[in-house]
């Protein structure tokens, strides 16, 4: 498949097969084919960039730019469930890591 089929493969049979997409504030006017998938910017709790790539195995990559960042923040090897539950999860509650163990950090004296 080239880049234009994908990128319309994961609006019909991922993104639109779901409501949870239209309460992202997507601004349609952003959506772009990128390789191997589709990006968009989104307005929620978290406001920034996602990009959807499709991997060779049938898998997703996800990447999210919040605004207050620079660079993506990557989750890799999703499978199309994921992929919404993904994105939700970002934009609406700001959790960036599935990471929830609290850190120690020990100081030297």
């Amino acid at each position: 498949m080239n880049n234009e089929e994908i990128a319309k493969h994961i609006w019909h049979d991922i993104l639109q097969n779901s409501k949870i997409p239209w309460t992202w504030g997507l601004e349609f006017s952003t959506v772009k084919t990128i390789k191997c998938g589709t990006a968009f910017y989104v307005r929620a709790t978290i406001c920034g960039w996602v990009k959807i790539q499709q991997n060779v195995n049938g898998t997703f990559n996800v990447g999210f730019k919040p605004d207050e960042f620079g660079s993506y923040l990557t989750f890799n090897d999703l499978t199309s469930q994921e992929v919404i539950s993904t994105i939700d999860r970002i934009v609406k509650e700001g959790v960036l890591s599935e990471n929830t163990e609290p850190m120690e950090y020990k100081v030297a004296v």
